[in-house]
């Protein structure tokens, strides 16, 4: 290989670890705000018409038929 495409690979390999460690930080980022989000609702901080809309179908999501906490996995 050339320098040149050994440097072009190597910003390429740099730029694809970038992408990798940003979508970790906005999933992290998101996780945190749904928490807040759904502890503001919990409390009742935050008044929406459609709390219920909110907040049921997102608590049902992380919790079982029997109230037990529940990992979501891909299928």
């Amino acid at each position: 290989m050339t320098p040149r495409r050994t440097t072009r690979r190597r910003l390429e390999e740099q730029e694809g670890l970038q992408e990798v460690e940003n979508r970790e930080r906005i999933a992290d980022f998101s996780s945190l705000m749904l928490t807040a989000l759904l502890r503001l609702l919990d409390t009742g901080a935050i008044e929406l018409p459609a709390k219920d809309a909110i907040y049921c179908p997102l608590s049902q999501r992380h919790r079982g038929e029997d109230g037990d906490a529940e990992e979501q996995g891909a299928d």
